[in-house]
């Protein structure tokens, strides 16, 4: 049965920005939480309690927590990963909210060409409005993040 905790929603905000190749969970005893590599991962699904890896202190560290969350995945629940936050649609949905005329046309043209996500940033860059991007963004995530608690029943603030 699990515990009634309550999720500090920056956590998850957060983790929304975990790198490719990693993953993101929420234990949901502790209403922590944790972030493991794929390859961890892999490697502790593989393991399934036989001979564990020689690894330094950091990666056993790392590798123990895999094997938990393999060995225990009703106590950890997959957050949003890059295929559900949609990164390119908030970038489309900002370059959309933007004032002025020139820069909004110049940021959708940066999404719509070859090397969209670099071109999108230098283009904000150019107009010096990183601090905006980066608010709509946060707040993307924060509603991605609020929506996620809401539907796995999770109480949050």
């Amino acid at each position: 049965m699990r515990m009634a905790v309550t999720i500090e929603i920056v956590k998850i905000v957060d983790a929304l920005e975990t790198f490719e190749g990693w993953q993101a969970f929420l234990n949901v005893e502790t209403g922590e939480v944790e972030e493991v590599s794929n390859e961890m991962l892999s490697m502790a699904e593989e393991t399934d309690g036989d001979e564990e890896p020689e690894l330094s202190d950091d990666d056993q560290d790392e590798f123990d927590l895999a094997t938990k969350i393999v060995s225990n995945p009703e106590n950890f629940l997959s957050l949003p990963d890059e295929d559900d936050i949609h990164e390119w649609s908030i970038m489309e949905k900002f370059a959309e909210s933007v004032k002025s005329g020139r820069i909004r046309e110049e940021l959708l043209r940066a999404l719509h060409a070859r090397g969209a996500y670099r071109r999108f940033k230098d283009a904000v860059a150019r107009h010096d409005i990183q601090s905006d991007w980066y608010e709509f963004r946060d707040e993307a995530l924060k509603q991605i993040a609020i929506g996620w608690c809401e539907a796995n029943k999770l109480t949050w603030k």
